[in-house]
C-alpha cells in the first residue's frame, strides 16, 4: 500500500471542502448583513419613541441659605378645594380674545 500518494489527494480534498464551507458561511454573514441593513432601527422606527432620562438638581448651599423655602418640594403640596378654585380662578379667562375662524 501506498498511502503517500493519498496523503496529498486528501489534503486537497480538505482543503476545497474547508474552502467552500468558508464561502457559504461568508454569503451567509452578508445576507444577514443586508437583512440588518434593511431593518428599521429603533432610531428610524415612527412607533418608538425614547424618553429623556430624568434629571435631579441639587440645590447650591449657599443659595439655599439665602432662600430656605427652596429645598420644600412645592410641587408636591396638596392643595385643599378652596385653594385650587382660587388658583384656577385666579387666570385670567379668555372669553376677551377676538377669535377669527379661517374662512
Amino acid at each position: 500500500m501506498n498511502t503517500d500518494n493519498q496523503t496529498p489527494q486528501s489534503t486537497e480534498t480538505q482543503i476545497e471542502v474547508m474552502i467552500r464551507a468558508i464561502n457559504t458561511l461568508m454569503a451567509k454573514v452578508g445576507n444577514l448583513t443586508v437583512e440588518r441593513a434593511t431593518e428599521p432601527t429603533a432610531e428610524e422606527d415612527q412607533h418608538i419613541t425614547a424618553n429623556v432620562p430624568a434629571t435631579v438638581l441639587n440645590v447650591y448651599p449657599e443659595l439655599e441659605k439665602l432662600i430656605p423655602s427652596i429645598s420644600d418640594d412645592f410641587h408636591m403640596t396638596v392643595l385643599t378645594e378652596e385653594e385650587k378654585r382660587e388658583a384656577i380662578y385666579a387666570c385670567p379667562k379668555s372669553s376677551n380674545v377676538s377669535y377669527n375662524p379661517p374662512p
